[in-house]
């Protein structure tokens, strides 16, 4: 949820191993499905340019992220 807007948008995976990494103040939004990171761009109330960041047997282990 947006906590200035209260827009609110659901990422449907159809995964039981999923999450929400990071959201950015650039509307970046990084998420995890089972051993992939994917990365998109929050557009209104729905996400846009979706794109594979990363697959790998230890991810599933990431639970977040921190950008500099």
């Amino acid at each position: 949820m947006n906590l200035e807007d209260g827009r609110k948008i659901k990422i449907e995976t159809h995964e039981e191993d999923s999450e929400v990494l990071l959201v950015t103040s650039s509307g970046i939004v990084y998420y995890r499905i089972n051993n992939q990171i994917y990365y998109a761009l929050i557009s209104g109330d729905t996400l846009t340019n979706t794109s594979l960041s990363v697959t790998g047997d230890d991810v599933p282990e990431i639970h977040w992220a921190f950008l500099n």
